[in-house]
Order: C-alpha cells, then sequence, then structure tokens
C-alpha cells in the first residue's frame, strides 16, 4: 500500500480556522440564547477556564528557544534507532519548555500551590495520618474544591511529597515524571497490537497535544492517568499471575486516588470479555477490591462509601442536574465533550471521526479498538449522570486521551500515512499548543 496523505495542502490551512470559526459561532449563538434565558456558560465556552494574556518579551525569547528545541526533536525522529527514552525526555523538554511561557511562578508554581482549590494547603493540615484516614468523612467538607471531591489518596500523595521537599516546582516535575510513565506504558501498550514505527508516532502526537503539554505538569490529574493506565496495560497481560497482581494494584490505587476510578469498570469488564470470553477474572478484580474497600472502613476507619457522597453533593449540590437545571446540564454535556476535543485540536479530532468510521469499533468481531469505544461510552455515561459540571474535562478527563489515541494508532497503522504528513500533522498540533500557552494561561 503506497503511504497516504492525512489532508491535503489545502486543508492544513482551512480545518483550523474552520473549526475555530464553528466555535465561536457556537460561543456568540448561546450567548445571545443566554440573554433571554439563563443557563451555566463559561465566558470562552467551550473551555471552562482560562485567563487570557499577551506575551512578554520573555516569552518570546522561551519561545524562540521551544521552537529550536523542537526542531531538534523532529529532527531525532528521522532516526529510526533512537530508544522511547530519548523521545520522551524530549517531550518533557518540551512540556518544561511551554510551561515556561509566563514564568517559572506560573508554569511549576501557581499550579500546585495556587489559592482556593488545591491539594497542597489541605496537605499541610496532616498531622497524624491514621488519624486523618479515621477522621477523613468529617474534614472532608471543610477541605478545598478539589481535595474534597477525591479520596485521601490524593492528599496524602501532596503531604508525602511534601515531607520529602516541600517545595511545589518538586511536586510538579515529579508529577510530569509519572506523566512520563505513562506515555511510555502506552507506547508498550499499542506496540502489541500496531507496528513500532506507528506505535512511536502516535505517542509522540499524544505527548504534543495542548491537553498533554499543558497538564502533565503539576496537575494531579495526570498521576490518575498513569495509574489508570497501567491497571489498563498489565489487565492486557491478566494471564500472567504476577501482571494480574499489578493490575489490581494499580486499580486499589485508583481507588483511594480518585472516585473517577468507576470509569474503568466497564472497560475492564469488556476487555475481559471480548478476549477470554467471559468476566471471571473481571469479578475477582471487583471482589477484591471491595473487600480492600471494607478492610478500609474496619481497620483504618475511613468509610468510602460516606466519602463517595459527600463528594458527590459538592458535584451536584442542589440534586440532580438534569431536573434541576435542564438547560444548564445540556450546555454543559455539549461543552464537556467539545472541550476535550477543543485541547486535542482540529486535526486530532477530524483524524478521530475518520477513525471511528473506519475502524467501526462498535461491530463484532471486537478488538482493542472496541474496547477504547468502550472507554468513550463510559466516560459519556459519567457525562450524562452529572459529573464534571463545571466543565474542566481536558484536565478532569484526562485520563480518556490515552484511549482516543489507541483508535488513532488502530488507523494510522491501517492507512499507512506519508512521513511527511506525520512531520506536517506534528508541527501543526504542537503549534497549537504553543499558541494556547503563549495567549491563555491554564491553571485550574
Amino acid at each position: 500500500m503506497n503511504p497516504k496523505k492525512l489532508f491535503i495542502k489545502r486543508d492544513w490551512f482551512l480545518l483550523p480556522f474552520a473549526f475555530i470559526f464553528i466555535l465561536v459561532l457556537f460561543n456568540l449563538g448561546l450567548r445571545q440564547l443566554r440573554s433571554q434565558i439563563y443557563f451555566d456558560m463559561d465566558a470562552l465556552w467551550p473551555i471552562s477556564i482560562v485567563m487570557p494574556k499577551l506575551p512578554s518579551w520573555q516569552d518570546l525569547l522561551t519561545l524562540l528557544a521551544v521552537v529550536l528545541l523542537f526542531a531538534g526533536f523532529i529532527k531525532l525522529l528521522q532516526n529510526k534507532t533512537v530508544s522511547i527514552v530519548y523521545y520522551l525526555l524530549f517531550l518533557a523538554a518540551l512540556i518544561l519548555g511551554t510551561n515556561l511561557f509566563g514564568g517559572i511562578h506560573e508554569g511549576f508554581i501557581f499550579p500546585v500551590k495556587s489559592g482556593g482549590v488545591e491539594y497542597w494547603q489541605d496537605a499541610s493540615k496532616i498531622h497524624s495520618v491514621p488519624n486523618f484516614l479515621q477522621n477523613y468523612t468529617l474534614i472532608q467538607p471543610t477541605l478545598l474544591d478539589h481535595s474534597r471531591v477525591h479520596p485521601p489518596g490524593a492528599m496524602l500523595f501532596f503531604y508525602y511529597l511534601r515531607q520529602i521537599w516541600d517545595q511545589p516546582i518538586f511536586v510538579s516535575l515529579v508529577i510530569l515524571g509519572i506523566g512520563l510513565v505513562g506515555l511510555y506504558l502506552f507506547f508498550k501498550l499499542i506496540s502489541q497490537y500496531v507496528s513500532q514505527k506507528t506505535a512511536l508516532f502516535t505517542t509522540v502526537l499524544l505527548g504534543l497535544i495542548p491537553a498533554v503539554q499543558i497538564y502533565f505538569l503539576a496537575s494531579f490529574d495526570t498521576v490518575i492517568l498513569t495509574c489508570f493506565l497501567a491497571c489498563f496495560y498489565f489487565w492486557q497481560h491478566s494471564k500472567s499471575v504476577n501482571k494480574c497482581i499489578l493490575s489490581l494494584l494499580f486499580f486499589t490505587i485508583s481507588i483511594f486516588l480518585t472516585f473517577g476510578v468507576l470509569f474503568l469498570i466497564p472497560v475492564l469488564v469488556f476487555d475481559d470479555w471480548q478476549r477470554n470470553k467471559n468476566i471471571s477474572k473481571s469479578i475477582q478484580l471487583l471482589l477484591i477490591s471491595l473487600g480492600v474497600i471494607i478492610g478500609a472502613n474496619e481497620i483504618l476507619g475511613y468509610n468510602y462509601l460516606t466519602s463517595f457522597q459527600i463528594a458527590h453533593s459538592f458535584e451536584g449540590p442542589s440534586g440532580f442536574y438534569l431536573l434541576v437545571q435542564p438547560l444548564s446540564y445540556l450546555m454543559t454535556r455539549i461543552e464537556d465533550c467539545l472541550e476535550i476535543l477543543v485541547f486535542a485540536g482540529p486535526f486530532v479530532t477530524m483524524l478521530l471521526y475518520r477513525a471511528l468510521k473506519s475502524l467501526k469499533p462498535w461491530q463484532r468481531p471486537f478488538h482493542l479498538s472496541s474496547t477504547a469505544f468502550t472507554a468513550i461510552v463510559s466516560l459519556l455515561l459519567f457525562f450524562l449522570a452529572g459529573a464534571y459540571y463545571t466543565g474542566e474535562t481536558a484536565r478532569a478527563a484526562l485520563f480518556i486521551y490515552p484511549f482516543l489515541f489507541i483508535l488513532l494508532a488502530k488507523y494510522f497503522e491501517k492507512i499507512k500515512i506519508s512521513e511527511i504528513s506525520q512531520l506536517t500533522l506534528l508541527i501543526a498540533v504542537f503549534a497549537q499548543t504553543v499558541l494556547m500557552q503563549l495567549f491563555g494561561f491554564f491553571s485550574w
């Protein structure tokens, strides 16, 4: 098969403008509607929270350094014998570089230590871990915005890092390191199903999208992504006892980091069924996890169900969103979906559409793409249930991107795209990242 071009020359220019035009048109139309009927809507819908800014002269110097670094990265990609580790190090350098727009404080410190919402401040209140766990459901309503909608593992993550070195920059760098492990696991996962060349290209593309470049540094959701991905990666090898134990370990860790672990259950159950024609391993995993939750209550005094109910009360404090504010419910559901696509970019969005159309992952015979599609359905069910009523899904649902890129990997393998198309796509995607970081400050 001859290598295929992803887009004709005209589309490389027209698609971004069409993407922006449609979003702006939607925004203006909804603003007009909102003047007649009130509903929740952010100023720069569908982006939930962003502070627009103009680049300083220091930013322009940083931009020059980032462009030179990216040029070196593109040069490295021409070498087919280089280890994935070197590519990940370059991606780390690019993440550090693009987050330097605005300075070290805005890029490395403020996202960890920002007032009012972060785990950093709440972690300073922990004086005794056993007492903290035993009384967590009592203090949970008094915690700041992010901490109170998570199990205690989120705060403990920051608590233990602060015990090692009480500096926000250190926390940011540790989170970035954990994110790189997630990218490595993604590469190892898809390498089992596509060629090394396709796996490498897809991993690099994932590492360059705005969502990853912006939130892999400092955002706790990067840790959640890596735990979810580790669980799923080892789940793929669940016939091995050791790998099965590791999958269970990361699932258990995820339970105590986020209530969003519920997202993983349909994914693991479907994958178990489509590979083994039964769900016995899934049942065992869930039973053991339930035992761990009960054990945490009996031994540590931490009631997971009560904690979940408290967290849910803050996600929807006035009751079920659809019944209380139906129009706001509808608009925020659309926003949740669109924000994920905005932070992937117009080209990746179009390619995801083509991948779904080409692969038809909902049809038999089922395969890895079908499991990735199940992940999309699982997240959509979250949205329908009213989750993420404040938006912020490019960060809070960061874990969905690897599953979206599984679809892309399978699609790229199928159509065999040309090297010039690969290179152009990487440049176009990273250009969007740079522009977003230059003209916006994203810290939630």
